[in-house]
């Protein structure tokens, strides 16, 4: 199964490598039958299988790869959906590791704090942009993509880093090394 699943990751990666959105006429079809192919044979050998708890097991996973099979399938219909969830799992793992860290945090508007920074960090990551150079735009109310739908007010005032007098950031009020602006500990 794992050979079947990488080897239709690597031709779909191939057809989106050459401007294609979508697999040729009859490709995803083979690649269900040979899935499908594989359940079988696995309820073969389940049923060969010594023990009880040991065939239990493998049935469910069975019934589960047969049940959800569109779903683990998806990427094959269509391109923009990612072969694997392991970027969310690593998105989760930061801040579930925050919370073990330090054992969660006092308030809910700590927890929104965290995520909405955490959220402009890894878009910066991921396209490529300077980070500094973003997070200052940000204070300076040009949020672009960034935080669709949440005011930059709500945004710099939770930080208090943004001296809204001046319009510039502010190193009294915790931008530049003091405890009050979350951004100093990155």
């Amino acid at each position: 199964m794992t050979e079947l699943l990488l080897s239709m990751n690597t031709e779909r990666n191939l057809l989106i490598l050459n401007g294609e959105t979508s697999f040729p006429e009859g490709e995803v079809p083979r690649f269900e039958a040979k899935y499908d192919e594989i359940v079988r044979n696995g309820r073969e050998e389940n049923k060969k299988t010594p023990g009880k708890y040991a065939r239990q097991d493998e049935k469910a996973l069975l019934n589960r790869l047969e049940k959800y099979k569109r779903n683990l399938l998806l990427f094959l219909h269509d391109f923009r959906i990612p072969f694997s969830n392991n970027i969310s799992e690593k998105d989760l793992r930061k801040g579930k590791n925050r919370q073990k860290m330090a054992g969660g945090f006092r308030k809910q508007s700590g927890s929104e704090m965290y995520c909405i920074i955490l959220s402009v960090i890894e878009i910066c990551k991921r396209k490529g942009m300077p980070l500094f150079d973003n997070i200052i735009k940000i204070f300076k109310g040009n949020t672009g993509y960034f935080l669709a739908g949440v005011p930059v007010a709500q945004f710099n005032r939770r930080l208090n880093c943004y001296d809204e007098e001046v319009n510039t950031l502010s190193p009294e009020r915790g931008f530049g090394g003091g405890s009050r602006c979350l951004l100093t500990r990155w």
